[in-house]
Formats: C-alpha cells, structure tokens, sequence
C-alpha cells in the first residue's frame, strides 16, 4: 500500500517464505484462497527490510477472520530502483551573427540562469548545461531582448518553459587624427590675420562608426582674436567636434597668430 515517491520503481518485493498454514473451522478454511501480507511502501527510496502480519484473504480480496495462521508474521525485504533524477542545470546562451559595423557585444544575460530539469539518471548525468536557442544579433546596433523556449533531449522536462536571453550592443570606441586649419574669430575691422603653422592635429575619440563617417568640415578649429593688437601673439586653438565624439588632444594647443594693416 502507500505511493513511492516520484521517480521510483520497486523492483524486489521478497518474503521469507513461500508458504503458510492456514488451520479453523473448514468452511473458513475452504474460502481461504491466499494469505497476503500489506507494506506500506510511502516515502520509500532505500530498501527495506519489515516484518509484517499475514492476513488471510478470500478469492475477491476480502479478509477471512476466524482462522489462525502459522506462522503469524513474515519478513518480507524490498528494493527501490530510483529511474528519475532531478538536477539544477545552468541555462547557457548562444548567440549568433554579427553586430552592425562598428558595434560589438559587451554581454549576455540570461533569466533565470538555471532551471530543474528531470529525465532518465543515465541521460542527466550527461548534461553540465541546457543550451538554449540561438539569438541572432545580424547587423544589431541596440540591445537585443528575446524569450526562447526551453528545450530539453528526448524523454526530459523542465520546470519552467521558456527563458529570456538579453544582448548589450555597444559603438566600439575607436580614435583618430584629423588635420585642421584653425580660423580667427573676432577680428577687429581693417587687420589681416595670418597663423603660423596653418593647420593643428586633433586626435578623436568616439564611436568608430561615427568617426568613419566624419565630413571633412565636420571638426572646427577657432582662434580668439577679440583682444589681439595689430603684431604677433600666440592664440589658444579651440576644437569643437560633434556630438557624442570627443576631443582627445591638439597639436600644437596654441600657434602664432600675426595682425596686420594691409
């Protein structure tokens, strides 16, 4: 009697012996057909060894009081075989395909990390991780979110159905020099303006994408000239770039600036 738990099968079930006898009056005798002993076999997952009453039983099942047998009780030595393993298995992603130009994965993520899953003992213990489906990030330049079914081998489940798989795309960041030749601003009426070297290096900072696509007019190189006196001066070069990329350096910071009357 009783229910193993899941993922057990009794294998053995073995008295110590085959037969008793069964003496009374001969008509309760006569309706005697076997005599059974009953286990209860709830939570059973080691083998066991129980000495039980032996009970006898007509032909439907139904006890037969009144008789005695000899002897009263018998041993009786069961085995367990557990064929249902459960185990935690790490969840592992697989992506693939490659990002736009220019991008790159910085990380995966996947939730929940591990799921129990439950099969065949000879099958689980060959698994270290359930893989999920592929998520393809071709040509991605922002992150990729996707839930995916979990799919287990032949005659195994999981405890949960599906799982979400999120990619972090990021620009690579790259740099670069640029040569630009700087204006004067602020010239005062009737002064000519000449800079001495006509062009400064910037070095770039930025989203290798957006630094490729650069319009050569695109970085600007200014010169305050708003308070020079007619003669030669040194003047600070001011670099604007665009937006999201990054002034790393000028060469030279400052260059000779000369205000003439023509």
């Amino acid at each position: 009697m009783g229910t193993l738990p899941r993922g057990y099968d009794l294998t053995t079930v073995l008295p110590d012996r085959a037969t008793a006898d069964v003496s009374g009056p001969k008509s309760l005798v006569a309706l005697v057909s076997e005599v059974s002993a009953t286990v209860n076999v709830t939570g059973l997952t080691t083998p066991l060894d129980q000495t039980v009453a032996l009970t006898a039983t007509a032909e439907g099942g139904g006890e037969i009081r009144g008789v005695t047998i000899r002897p009263a009780t018998s041993k009786v030595s069961m085995a367990v075989r557990q064929n249902i393993l459960g185990r935690t298995l790490p969840l592992e992603a697989d992506v693939g395909g490659q990002p736009a130009p220019g991008y790159r994965i910085s990380g995966v993520k996947v939730t929940p990390t591990s799921t129990r899953v439950e099969g065949p003992i000879d099958l689980l213990q060959g698994l270290d991780t359930l893989k999920l489906p592929r998520v393809d990030v071709s040509g991605q330049q922002a992150d990729v979110r996707s839930t995916v079914r979990i799919t287990t081998p032949e005659g195994m489940a999981a405890t949960i159905p599906s799982a979400t798989v999120e990619v972090t795309i990021v620009p690579i960041i790259g740099s670069t020099v640029v040569s630009v030749a700087p204006e004067v601003t602020g010239l005062r009426s009737g002064l000519v303006a000449r800079v001495s070297p006509g062009s400064v290096s910037v070095t770039l900072e930025g989203p290798l994408a957006r630094l490729n696509a650069l319009a050569p007019t695109a970085v600007r190189a200014t010169i305050d000239a708003s308070s020079m006196a007619p003669g030669t001066a040194d003047g600070r070069v001011v670099v604007v770039a665009p937006e999201g990329v990054t002034v790393r350096e000028v060469q030279p910071a400052s260059v000779s600036v000369t205000l003439t009357r023509p």
